[in-house]
This record gives structure tokens, sequence and C-alpha cells, in this order.
């Protein structure tokens, strides 16, 4: 059976952190992610709800902010970003760090993404996912397309860089059909896989999301990210079932 994983960033947002991971449990989540929310929370109550839920925390991004990171903007800032998300990510027992590469273009700013890179390769052994953010929800993001990603892992051809796949954004940039095929050729990078509905970033159920079946055999276990508009306990039961 498909393990699922609760995007905190997206889901329970209504509740105090730590109160998110009990609702994730409760609706029947093997698992949790976070955005960057556990670098300024509460690591004790956090590592609480953890450990009396037992859900498994599958990883977590580093710093955000407005400008969507910053590892293709600032050495000095990425590496306090990094340095911060990977010291939680080793308190809370994170699977991996998802590097948010920031709002940055040109050629500065990929070879400040790959220092970056190749920096924090150096200073940790977990995997460290980046995620291809589609133009029409990021304009200007870094890493843009899984052509972007396929240069990176050319230049960089560590195999702890793995790639988050979002169906949304992928599906968004190439269309379901094209979108699923990529996922599947890039299944031996593939660290972590997003599901949400495409049209909308909507509620992910089987009827609206013909793919899901496909995608389920591609990873052990699958990250929700999306809006929610009926109860999540509902979408839970409906991808189990």
């Amino acid at each position: 059976m498909i393990r699922l994983s609760a995007n905190l960033g997206f889901l329970f947002t209504d509740l105090p952190f730590p109160e998110r991971i009990r609702a994730a449990a409760g609706a029947g989540f093997d698992a949790v992610e976070f955005h960057d929310q556990a670098q300024t929370g509460d690591l004790a109550a956090i590592q609480a709800a953890l450990s009396e839920t037992g859900v498994m925390l599958v990883g977590l991004n580093t710093f955000m902010g407005p400008t969507m990171g910053r590892a293709a903007i600032s050495r000095a800032g990425f590496r306090e970003d990094f340095a911060r998300a990977l010291d939680v990510a080793q308190r809370l027992g994170a699977g991996a760090v998802h590097v948010v590469a920031g709002l940055a273009q040109g050629a500065k700013a990929r070879e400040t993404y790959l220092e970056n890179l190749h920096w924090a390769l150096a200073r940790t052994d977990r995997p460290l996912l980046l995620e291809p953010i589609c133009p029409q929800a990021a304009p200007g993001y870094h890493l843009a397309s899984l052509e972007a990603f396929d240069a990176v892992r050319a230049l960089l051809p560590d195999p702890r860089l793995r790639l988050m796949a979002d169906w949304y954004h992928l599906g968004t940039l190439y269309g379901a059909a094209d979108a699923l095929e990529r996922i599947r050729l890039a299944a031996p990078h593939l660290g972590h896989l997003q599901l949400a509905r495409l049209r909308d970033r909507g509620d992910p159920m089987p009827d609206e999301v013909p793919q899901w079946q496909a995608l389920r055999r591609l990873v052990p276990v699958m990250g929700l990210e999306y809006r929610p508009g009926r109860p999540v306990s509902e979408v839970v039961a409906g991808l189990r079932g």
C-alpha cells in the first residue's frame, strides 16, 4: 500500500504547527513534510508530536522567504539557511533537505547555485531535493524545468542530488501525458513526488487525477501538496481506495 505524506505548508494550516502533525496522523497520513516552519518553531514540541504519532518526517525545506530561497542568490545567505535546515533535519530525523533555489536568473545565479549545491553536498550524507517550479506559479524561479534539473545533474553528478517532482508544476509545464512520461524517465533520480489536481492545485481525488495509479507505482511515499477543498481524510481515503 502506498504511504502518504501531508505537506504541512498546505494542509491543516489553521492549526498551530505541532498540532498539524497530530491532525495529519488523525487523517490517516503515514508521514509529513515541512516547508521551512520548523526552523523558527518550537523543536521540542514538534519532536514530541512526531514521537507521539509515529509519523515519518520525509523532508523539509531550506529558508524560503520572499525570494523563495537563496541558493541561487547568495553564498553567505544560503550557507546560513542550509546550516540551520540541516541542524533541524538532524534533530527531527528528516529524511531529506529540499534546497530552495530562489527567484534569480542568469549566469551569476547559475554559478552561485552550483557552488552552493557543491558546498552543501560536502556537509551532509542526506539526499538534497531539487524541485522544478513552473513559471506559471513562480515567474523567475531559478530551477524552472526538468531540463534545468538535468543540466545541474550533468555538472554535479552526485547521486544525493535528487529530483522532487511536483505533479502540479510538471503537468502545467508539459501537459499530463508528457509529464507522466518524463517523470517515468527520471525515476532513477527521483527523490520525492508530490500530488495535487492539475488544473488548480486542488484535491487530488483519483477520478480527477487519472494518472494516479501510474504515479503511485514510482515512489514508496507520495506527498500531498494541495489546496484542500473537501475534508482531508476524504482525500486520503479516496487515494487508498
